[in-house]
């Protein structure tokens, strides 16, 4: 139960924290002691059915969230926050969200970048023409675990691309088990060592090994550069009579609140009135589509691969050492 979902929950003005589950009793104590809540559930279901919360957090582990998130909007849930990857199988997944959608529940997503200040200044000045027209987005997050990583990457190439039609995806991973094809199963969280999403609009997706933490979105006229997780922006431009970068601003943004505390406001208002949220089902499905792509192309030697002809019951279970994702 990450912590900072309770500690947003309880900054935002429109919300009140009124009860947390737990599985393990010692951790639902702990918790209920240091934020003050007095409903403590070790069952999900019991929490919904008793306390009617107009939202609810799904943190769990990515075994089971869709369950949860599917009882949450059969039983009068009407936002729901769940955290990434939403599941292990595009097949999970989108029934999970067709019920959402059905009972009219609002969804929000734990890829939270898309929430902070400083990648919405970046998509403005993106908007307003800074860099020309938008030719790639490259992630820097090293050499990282797929599941339990980039979820972050995927969503920030659907958040600058403005675009959910993706043309092919193409992977190159590092595994650390093998793939039972007779199952559809990987029981791995394999490491990502490159990775290109072309979308239909013409611009492309990169996932590189360097590391950084960096964001780079590169247009006719220049670059915008979300460096260090989100730590500033530097905004790169050519001289008139050059080819080089020369002309380099460096552009910094102070948040008015954390990402996370955003999206967790955003959808007290969309529950209450309606408002659009600034992600979509559909962007939320096609990131686990992507996601789940990399994998399968890689393990299809490098191959380009249409969405469609990643398998609906293809299965990575996120396992790291004793973990999972």
């Amino acid at each position: 139960m990450p912590v900072n979902h309770a500690e947003a929950i309880q900054a935002c003005n429109n919300l009140r924290l009124v009860a947390l589950c737990d599985i393990n009793r010692d951790s639902l104590g702990r918790a209920s002691l240091d934020y003050g809540v007095a409903n403590g559930y070790t069952d999900f279901r019991s929490l919904i059915q008793e306390i009617r919360p107009a939202i609810v957090s799904i943190a769990t582990r990515t075994a089971g969230r869709c369950e949860i998130l599917k009882f949450a909007a059969e039983h009068g849930v009407k936002g729901i926050y769940i955290e990434k990857p939403i599941s292990n199988s595009v097949a999970e997944c989108r029934e999970a969200i067709a019920v959402a959608v059905s009972k009219g529940a609002h969804l929000s997503y734990g890829t939270y970048r898309r929430f902070m200040d400083i990648y919405r200044y970046a998509k403005d000045l993106l908007r307003q023409g800074e860099i020309g027209e938008l030719l790639q987005i490259s992630v820097e997050l090293g050499q990282t675990l797929l599941m339990w990583n980039h979820p972050h990457s995927i969503d920030m190439m659907l958040y600058f691309s403005d675009c959910c039609e993706v043309e092919y995806v193409q992977g190159a991973c590092r595994f650390g088990a093998a793939y039972d094809e007779s199952r559809q199963l990987l029981d791995d969280d394999p490491v990502v060592e490159q990775a290109i999403i072309k979308f239909k609009n013409g611009v492309s997706g990169v996932v590189v090994s360097r590391g950084g933490g960096n964001v780079t979105l590169c247009g006719t006229k220049g670059n915008l550069v979300i460096a260090a997780d989100g730590s500033w922006i530097d905004l790169q431009k050519k001289n008139q009579n050059t080819p080089y970068f020369t002309q380099i601003s460096r552009l910094e943004v102070d948040p008015l609140m954390s990402g996370v505390q955003r999206a967790f406001s955003e959808l007290a208002m969309a529950v209450r009135e309606g408002t659009p949220l600034s992600i979509t089902p559909l962007e939320i499905e096609t990131s686990q589509k992507i996601l789940l792509g990399i994998a399968y192309s890689a393990i299809q030697y490098g191959q380009r691969l249409t969405l469609e002809r990643i398998p609906d019951s293809f299965f990575v279970t996120g396992r790291f050492g004793d973990l999972l994702a």
